[in-house]
């Protein structure tokens, strides 16, 4: 099953650290990074960055590297400012293999955690 991993960005630092997270993984994917009015070069060999001069937005930028050269049997949207845990590209193939989605969605937890209120 071919994954594709793409993040929209506007913030070079943090999408370094992204990238970093998801290449320790191991996991076989395709990474393409959609910088908006910034400019990366050859940060890792195995990731693909789009530089964009100017803001294109989140839709845009998310579609231009959903449908950019290549084929892929699931896409992942992150943002650039999110974390993610060790093993989460191994959990969502295994969702994807036991279900086929059309779909995942996943809880957004804060970095602090859960609040209640009152």
């Amino acid at each position: 099953m071919k994954l594709r991993v793409v993040i929209s960005s506007t913030n070079k630092e943090q999408t370094k650290s992204l990238v970093d997270q998801l290449l320790s993984s191991k996991d076989r994917i395709e990474i393409i990074v959609i910088l908006q009015a910034s400019y990366l070069r050859n940060y890792k060999k195995d990731v693909k960055i789009i530089n964009f001069n100017e803001k294109i937005g989140l839709s845009r930028s998310r579609n231009f590297g959903a449908f950019y050269k290549g084929i892929y049997d699931y896409c992942v949207f992150l943002d650039d400012d999110v974390s993610i845990n060790k093993g989460f590209i191994k959990r969502i193939r295994e969702v994807i293999f036991d279900f086929s989605p059309d779909m995942i969605a996943g809880l957004l937890v804060p970095r602090r955690g859960f609040n209640t209120v009152p």
